[in-house]
């Protein structure tokens, strides 16, 4: 149901709760060729609902994200966006992405407490965040734009701003079809407590979801972020193939019949 494609692996920001000291997959945008492959051979997908154009990194520091966006229209795939820390959201950017068509962008703007979020969010500048959100917003509106924006804030003991003080602030500027969403940290399937952990339960992931990274691999899921658990490359197979095949159908099977503690990266995932 859901394709979510690396277009850049590497990011700006050094925040906290990521994994990006661990990554050791190279960095850089995904090679033209293979992003035309992987979205021609998302139309095989048949209950495919969204296409997320992004994994581990921040799509913005790649060049080609507008065409990458267009790409995607002119195959007419489905629910076209990604997420963003939106430090390089400048007027520019959002005008380019808005005229390219994209259906949604998720936003990590943690806090309107400009100590909070830069405490979590390394390397960003709060007052730069928050502008080229409100610019986005002007230009979406401005242009009648159908885009979804999604802000997402970061529940921690850090976090000097309520949930509700934040949805206060930005639902005086948002839509009734936008949404504020109140986001937990998870372990990335590593460490941190994990007493809430169901180690038996199914998780929905590999029956939904389906994650392609930046040199053609597809791993386990999007918390794999070094493809530790490689169900196939799309340089070898299609994406349905992949999909369908026995490394994806063991994966499920684990999970189906409550083993999911027998899987490193699952036993003890929060997500």
């Amino acid at each position: 149901m859901k394709l979510q494609i690396e277009t850049y692996h590497g990011c700006n920001a050094r925040c906290s709760i990521c994994t990006i000291n661990r990554w050791t997959r190279p960095k850089g945008p995904i090679d033209d060729a293979l992003f035309q492959i992987i979205v021609e051979q998302a139309l095989e997908l048949p209950d495919l609902e969204v296409v997320s154009l992004y994994m581990d990194g921040e799509p913005l520091l790649d060049k080609n994200i507008v065409q990458r966006i267009q790409q995607c229209k002119t195959l007419s795939l489905p629910h076209i966006g990604f997420s963003s820390n939106a430090s390089l959201l400048t007027r520019e950017n959002s005008i380019a992405l808005l005229e390219a068509g994209q259906d949604w962008i998720a936003i990590s703007l943690d806090s309107m407490d400009a100590a909070s979020f830069e405490g979590v969010r390394k390397r960003l500048d709060h007052a730069t965040v928050v502008k080229n959100v409100h610019s986005l917003i002007e230009e979406r509106d401005k242009r009648n734009s159908d885009m979804e924006i999604a802000l997402r804030y970061l529940a921690h003991d850090d976090n000097a701003q309520t949930f509700d003080e934040y949805e206060e602030y930005w639902k005086k500027y948002l839509r009734d079809t936008d949404k504020l969403i109140n986001v937990h940290c998870h372990n990335w399937g590593e460490d941190g407590d994990t007493s809430d952990v169901i180690s038996t339960n199914c998780c929905e992931h590999p029956f939904t979801n389906m994650v392609v990274l930046s040199d053609g691999t597809v791993p386990m899921c999007c918390v794999d972020y070094n493809a530790e658990m490689t169900m196939g490359h799309v340089q070898e197979q299609t994406l349905l193939d992949i999909w369908n095949g026995e490394a994806f159908n063991r994966i499920r099977t684990i999970h189906t019949e409550g083993q999911r503690n027998t899987i490193s990266r699952c036993k003890n995932c929060t997500v």
